[in-house]
């Protein structure tokens, strides 16, 4: 049975929530891309798991230590799901749009949009 994109990208949000990264590993396809745009020391495609999970930790980095975020939005469709997260880091506050695309009940694209802060 395929999981729909909102749930799948429930699971994945949940799985980062309680720091379950092997089952984050377990929903993105081990060929998955993440697009990253911001900031722009960090751009790029980055390719697998291993990869995304490196820019978060380099993008903590350079948000000056850890972040957190919340979900203000989740959308679903057949293929797509998109949230808008408030994002709270070294005392600031800002949002992200994350788009992902998904296929065979796992996350094989996904591009991240952010406010400039």
């Amino acid at each position: 049975m395929t999981v729909e994109p909102r749930t799948l990208i429930e699971q994945w949000i949940a799985a980062f929530a309680r720091g379950d990264l092997d089952e984050a590993r377990r929903v993105y396809a081990d060929d998955g891309v993440l697009h990253a745009w911001h900031p722009e020391e960090l751009a790029g495609d980055y390719r697998g798991f291993e990869e995304a999970w490196r820019w978060f930790q380099r993008k903590g980095v350079w948000e000056g230590g850890a972040f957190t975020y919340s979900v203000e939005e989740l959308l679903g469709g057949e293929r797509h799901a998109a949230t808008l997260l408030r994002i709270s880091g070294s005392g600031r506050e800002w949002r992200q749009v994350a788009v992902y695309r998904v296929e065979g009940g796992q996350i094989v694209e996904v591009w991240l949009y952010e406010e400039p802060h």
